[in-house]
């Protein structure tokens, strides 16, 4: 069901992102509009009229749009097209029959433009959604029109009255950049290599929406870029604001930290066992020299795995060695982020035996702290391999469940793909609309998080991945990165941990992404500090006998 053409003529909305007026349906995102896979489509919201656009990045020649409709539910539709994404051409209009259940309907014309706009103007069946399984126009660059791309365009709170904006760009010769905010121009750059600019002219508790766009020196326009930021009003809770956290005190929050096993998790040395000696207990003052903001402890939640439980002790016990040691790391300053590690790389049935467990554990985690802004919940570590739609499942309703209990404090959500987030094995990312959009435009203030150990070992991917994730409205945190001093490797591959790490160290601050190191007490030796016996960090004076990682992260906030 492929298309072909003559020589040079390829389907050039291939792989790229429509945007949606009516939004989608949970799994059914505009990913699927172009991803080559006739058994998936996309699904709006019930909205008619509706509107799909894209922008293709640049001029091309096109010659035949062919979209492959779902039964029952758009009838009419109009094909447009336009160099500017402002004004624009009328090339086709069409009706479905109705009936099919993939009604192919192509449409030939020619036409030199840069966006196409379906809009969807009438329906079947008003109870449903707009539906279209694929999406392909035939096309060659035209490479006599000028064309560029503004890509990477940030809105950031730098304070309570000041937002910085950031973008790169790529193309032919500029002569300005507009920058509009709520859709007033606010300023109009002539230094056309400038690639920032402050707002000084915001105010606490208001939501802005910037848009930026480029004239070209021939007479034609750019894309046009957009972000919003929040100017939160320093409530005294943290909030998730697009990819940034914003804290307590209005201004913005990074995560930097360092993962913790607890008594009966990640507390062992190379000869094995559980060892008191490893325990965080009492140490919470050994973390305040390395300047951490950020605590996550490592607990194992249910009975059906080895951990404190299954040493004999009573839920009731367990409880209460969850809340002494939360207590005594937020007592030292830190935010605290408690986490259930029963799931690692596997899931347990919604509604079956461990994940009740986790979900009481946490039912009375969120209780508890329900008025502490400064524990934030992270579910389970790294639930599901490559399910997709099992990993929005075992997230969703328990979020409703805590969110009805402590509405405030932020949740953390571990990545899919053994929280890597790699699109292994058909596995959806977290950025796309059926994903961690989903869930974040369901529940908010959620941040997610990225272990990155093989899936983006160099500063493109790395960076690629962040612009996706911040694109789609979400916030990234490297709740684990890591490598050992022996040579063995999560994933079998320590050169992999390494490289990932340092494109971690080297390129998420400046991406607004926090980083937590795995680990601080357990005898993997992922070890901050040199010892024969992968010694916690706390066994030598703060930043001495540093390991080359302990190096790296003693210099993140030093």
């Amino acid at each position: 069901m492929r298309m072909h053409g003559s020589a040079g003529i390829a389907n050039i909305v291939s792989g790229k992102q429509f945007v949606s007026s009516a939004g989608s349906g949970g799994g059914f995102g505009v990913e699927h509009l172009t991803d080559g896979n006739y058994n998936t489509r996309w699904i709006s919201q019930v909205q008619s009229p509706a509107t799909l656009t894209v922008d293709l990045n640049g001029v091309y020649n096109i010659s035949l749009a062919r979209i492959i409709w779902s039964a029952d539910t758009t009838k009419d539709y109009t094909i447009e097209t336009s160099l500017d994404g402002t004004n624009w051409i009328s090339q086709a209009n069409g009706t479905t029959d109705g009936t099919s259940s993939a009604q192919t309907i192509e449409h030939p014309f020619n036409a030199t433009a840069r966006h196409i706009r379906i809009t969807m103007t009438s329906m079947h069946n008003a109870a449903y959604g707009n539906s279209i399984w694929e999406i392909e126009v035939m096309g060659t660059p035209d490479t006599g029109q000028a064309s560029g791309t503004i890509y990477d365009f940030k809105a950031k709170k730098l304070s309570n009255s000041l937002v910085e904006l950031t973008w790169q760009y790529s193309g032919d010769p500029l002569s300005s950049f507009t920058i509009q905010r709520d859709g007033t121009t606010i300023t109009t750059i002539t230094d056309t290599p400038q690639r920032s600019y402050q707002d000084a002219t915001v105010a606490l508790g208001s939501t802005y929406n910037y848009t930026i766009s480029g004239q070209l020196q021939s007479g034609g326009t750019t894309n046009t870029a957009a972000d919003s930021v929040t100017i939160a009003d320093g409530s005294g809770l943290f909030q998730v604001s697009g990819r940034v956290i914003i804290g307590p005190d209005g201004q913005p929050f990074l995560p930097i930290g360092i993962n913790f096993g607890t008594n009966g998790f990640c507390c062992g040395d190379p000869s094995g066992g559980n060892k008191p000696a490893r325990f965080p207990d009492g140490h919470s003052g050994d973390c305040i020299p390395w300047n951490w903001n950020t605590v996550r402890l490592c607990f194992i939640a249910s009975d059906q795995v080895w951990g404190y439980r299954q040493q004999g002790h009573s839920y009731g016990q367990f409880l209460d060695y969850t809340f002494s040691l939360v207590d005594e790391y937020l007592a030292a300053g830190f935010v605290v982020w408690p986490e259930a590690h029963d799931f690692t790389v596997h899931s347990a049935p919604v509604g079956g035996t461990q994940y009740n467990q986790c979900r009481q554990w946490w039912l009375d985690v969120a209780d508890h702290y329900k008025d502490s802004p400064y524990v934030w919940f992270n579910l389970f570590n790294e639930p599901v391999w490559v399910n997709s739609q099992e990993w929005v499942d075992i997230h969703d309703n328990l979020i409703s469940e805590i969110r009805a209990i402590a509405p405030n404090n932020i949740i953390v959500l571990d990545t899919i793909n053994a929280g890597q987030d790699g699109g292994w094995y058909g596995a959806k990312f977290t950025y796309e609309d059926s994903q961690g959009v989903y869930l974040q435009e369901k529940h908010g203030n959620l941040v997610f998080s990225q272990h990155n150990y093989t899936a983006y070992q160099d500063k493109t991917s790395l960076e690629t991945y962040y612009n996706n994730m911040h694109n789609a409205g979400l916030c990234l945190v490297h709740g684990e990165i890591g490598y050992s001093t022996n040579g063995s490797g999560t994933g079998s591959d320590h050169a992999a941990n390494i490289a990932c790490a340092n494109a971690a160290f080297d390129n998420a601050f400046a991406n607004d992404v926090g980083i937590v190191w795995w680990n601080g007490n357990h005898g993997d030796y992922y070890q901050l500090t040199n010892s024969s016996n992968s010694d916690p960090f706390w066994t030598s004076a703060p930043g001495t006998n540093l390991t080359e990682a302990g190096t790296r992260v003693w210099s993140l906030s030093h």
